[in-house]
């Protein structure tokens, strides 16, 4: 799968055949077909998933967010690709194809992990004989980054970004445009990623009603360890009596919640920021209470913001 910042070539295999199923790995880095033919098939497969994507909510969700960020960063760009974009299967595509394999399938930007149950140096000796092939070229350096596009959504009332600057411990990055990196522009609401603070209104194709909330967060990527966001979408999407859905269950406003954060779409988590996302299912009553739901996750993430971490969590 390819997800924002990089791409992931992972299989399984009986240990038997690890050698074997190794070797025609290494051959796609080494020695790879590329066939036009193959690739005529991948783009059929391409656009009909598009097509899918037409009638999924979610991702025309994920297409809103494109549409909203700001312009010139990677989240502005087309997420999913067809036969139109890709050249519909032209041989000059084909040929793109081929250059971006010679520039950027190389030794320094790849890392390989191999599992199983033999000791470590046999797997090492095993790898080092399969993949010794694979070209290396000290020049070519292209770790992935958002880091230096900066975060797609920022907040445009200046009112507002003013007050939150004033009042500190708010990350900079969501009050400045590209004008200046100390800077606090104008710019109009919903229109080149100033969304932050802004309720967008999205017409389903499912019956369904839901209230999506979503945070910007810094990049979580040095807190693997600690993994902070996933403490917090425990609380948000806990069930338990006092709970977020709890509580608007017995209003008869949801049935249903749930919190995620650091995905691995990569879309959601990445070096330029991380979105923490509260999806709560309405009701149709919910639906037009829904300001009144919103209000209540505002007053359950002010009790957390009062209340110690507890361990026990």
């Amino acid at each position: 799968y390819t997800d924002s910042e990089r791409t992931v070539y992972h299989f399984t295999c009986p240990q038997d055949s690890l050698r074997d199923a190794l070797d025609i790995f290494a051959q796609f880095f080494i020695a790879p077909l590329l066939l036009e033919e193959a690739g005529r098939r991948e783009l059929e497969s391409i656009e009909e998933e598009f097509a899918l994507r037409q009638n999924d909510d979610d991702c025309r969700l994920l297409e809103l967010w494109r549409h909203t960020a700001r312009r010139g960063t990677p989240f502005s760009r087309f997420t999913c690709g067809n036969r139109k974009t890709l050249g519909g299967g032209s041989s000059e595509v084909f040929k793109k194809l081929r250059e971006f394999h010679e520039q950027y399938y190389v030794g320094p930007n790849m890392r390989l992990v191999v599992q199983g149950v033999d000791e470590v140096d046999s797997l090492q000796a095993l790898v080092v004989d399969l993949f010794q092939n694979v070209r290396g070229d000290p020049e070519v350096d292209i770790i992935p980054s958002f880091t230096r596009y900066g975060v797609p959504w920022r907040i445009g009332d200046p009112d507002i970004a003013k007050a939150l600057d004033e009042e500190g411990n708010v990350w900079k990055e969501i009050l400045r445009h590209d004008t200046g990196p100390e800077q606090i522009d104008v710019i109009p609401a919903g229109q080149d990623g100033a969304c932050l603070g802004c309720v967008f209104r999205v017409m389903p194709l499912q019956d369904t009603n839901e209230l999506s909330m979503i945070w910007q967060l810094p990049p979580q990527s040095k807190n693997k360890n600690s993994r902070p966001t996933d403490y917090v979408t425990f609380l948000l999407g806990h069930e338990s009596s006092g709970s977020i859905l709890a509580e608007t269950k017995a209003r008869g406003w949801t049935t249903g919640l749930y919190a995620t954060a650091c995905t691995m779409d990569g879309f959601e988590d990445n070096t330029a920021c991380t979105m923490l996302n509260l999806t709560i299912v309405l009701t149709r009553q919910g639906l037009q209470e829904w300001i009144y739901v919103a209000g209540m996750v505002f007053e359950y993430i002010g009790l957390l913001l009062r209340t110690e971490p507890q361990k026990w969590i």
